[in-house]
């Protein structure tokens, strides 16, 4: 189980998740902590955007602390 959280919503997101990539898409070898881990990346380093979520290596690694320090700011109408 997802022992870190306690939202049951996304622990089932996940769980399907892993099974989608898992069957559907024929990766048998991506395990669910793979696929949770992956999620606690992009929560963690994605940028918001209007459209969704971004993930930039370089940008990602300009918030050098395990609690956030910095703001990413966007210009509307720019993306």
């Amino acid at each position: 189980m997802f022992s870190r959280i306690e939202d049951k919503e996304l622990e089932n997101s996940l769980e399907q998740t892993h099974k989608f990539i898992k069957i559907l898409a024929k990766m048998d070898y991506v395990e669910e902590k793979d696929v949770k881990w992956a999620f606690g990346v992009l929560q963690t380093n994605s940028i918001g955007l209007p459209t969704g979520r971004a993930l930039y290596p370089i940008v990602s690694i300009m918030n050098h602390s395990c609690a956030p320090n910095m703001t990413a700011l966007t210009i509307p109408g720019t993306v």
